[in-house]
């Protein structure tokens, strides 16, 4: 993220220990992905923590390549994917599951596109104002980002369950907000802000965990 590698493993330490306390208060185990989600962004910051120390310091060449990979397959190709998918498993709405599962194939697209161009291209990483920046070495195209933010965004508003909307409008918030002041290092600044506001799924989680509790199984559909 930026700023140093300090901020990323700290963003790291902290999410991680939040999301082990908060993993083990899940009761329903669809919600289990979700849940697992932020922890994924604390290993993430993880290696981009390592990046941090890897790029001015040549010895540590083929440790920072396996950080920057790392971090890549997460930012580029994993969230279009596993954000998606989170929300088919806990979705009660038929119809509503069936627009999730078109999000999830276009996120797949985008994704099995970038790992064409990862292999053939590889991907590039330095320090560029106080953060790091990440070039895919994909051409110039709106269809690829478009793709990307409807993956990672649209199955908030798409979702019928509790309080999921207000997270989106965060989420699309986020990614506004990097685009517009961090366009050069957008990947890096962007997972670091998704990395907190993915916190807030477990407010989503023990909110529509204890609905379905409450609500007998034949009217689970109309939780909105």
């Amino acid at each position: 993220m930026c700023f140093s590698a300090e901020a990323s493993f700290t963003a790291s330490a902290v999410i991680a220990a939040i999301s082990g306390m908060n993993l083990k208060s899940i009761q329903t185990k669809k919600f289990f992905l979700m849940g697992f989600i932020p922890f994924l962004f604390a290993l993430q910051q993880f290696s981009e923590g390592i990046l941090w120390i890897s790029l001015p310091y040549p010895p540590l060449g083929p440790i920072g390549i396996l950080a920057k990979y790392y971090f890549v397959t997460f930012a580029y190709l994993m969230w279009p994917v596993l954000i998606p998918l989170a929300f088919i498993l806990i979705e009660p709405n038929p119809a509503r599951k069936k627009l999730l599962y078109g999000v999830l194939l276009l996120g797949l697209s985008q994704s099995l596109v970038l790992i064409f161009s990862f292999i053939h291209h590889g991907v590039e990483a330095a320090i560029f104002n106080h953060s790091i920046q990440y070039d895919a070495r994909v051409q110039n195209s709106y269809i690829l980002p478009a793709l990307y933010v409807i993956g990672v965004v649209f199955p908030w508003f798409v979702s019928s369950l509790k309080a999921t909307s207000y997270l989106g409008i965060l989420a699309a918030l986020s990614f506004m907000i990097a685009s517009l002041f961090f366009y050069a290092t957008l990947a890096s600044v962007w997972c670091f802000l998704a990395a907190f506001i993915s916190l807030l799924f477990y407010v989503i989680i023990k909110l529509n965990d204890r609905a379905e509790e409450s609500v007998p199984s034949n009217d689970r559909t109309h939780l909105i």
